[in-house]
């Protein structure tokens, strides 16, 4: 599917992956004769499809507040932005802050209840991974977070 993907981009690159990698005797003899695969279908729930709408939106308020931020040269980018948001309708849950903290890309986000969908951004205090540039408060003497060094020790065991 990855190599169908960047053919129209990458055409002669592909051929070659194409005519070098291991296929069924069926398969056509170009990757460019080959068909593209059916659309992926998503078993949201419309209660799913709100929450994301909601996400999204939160996140469009949280990037404007960053750029910003970045324009008053308080932050240099958003991963060392810790965010804090007011949310006026229903509160956000763990995994709804920890999605919405990967979908901004910034280091941490807090939220309270208010009367309207605000964000106000500030850098944050905790040092920067060596590894992955995230803000955390768990990066060690060694520069690295805790997810780093978890990633590390299982590449080379």
């Amino acid at each position: 599917v990855l190599l169908r993907g960047i053919t129209p981009v990458l055409v002669f690159t592909a051929e070659e992956i194409y005519q070098h990698m291991p296929k069924r005797s069926d398969a056509p003899f170009s990757v460019h004769l080959t068909t593209w695969p059916d659309v992926w279908t998503v078993d949201w729930t419309p209660q799913d499809e709100w929450r994301m709408t909601q996400l999204m939106e939160y996140r469009d308020v949280i990037l404007k507040a960053i750029e910003e931020k970045r324009a008053a040269k308080v932050i240099g980018n958003s991963l060392s932005a810790a965010v804090r948001l007011t949310v006026p309708d229903q509160p956000l849950t763990e995994a709804d802050r920890a999605l919405l903290t990967e979908m901004a890309m910034v280091a941490a986000i807090s939220w309270t209840a208010g009367p309207s969908l605000t964000a106000t951004v500030e850098a944050t205090p905790w040092p920067r991974c060596e590894r992955c540039w995230r803000h955390t408060p768990d990066v060690g003497d060694n520069g690295l977070c805790h997810r780093c060094e978890e990633v590390l020790k299982e590449s080379q065991s």
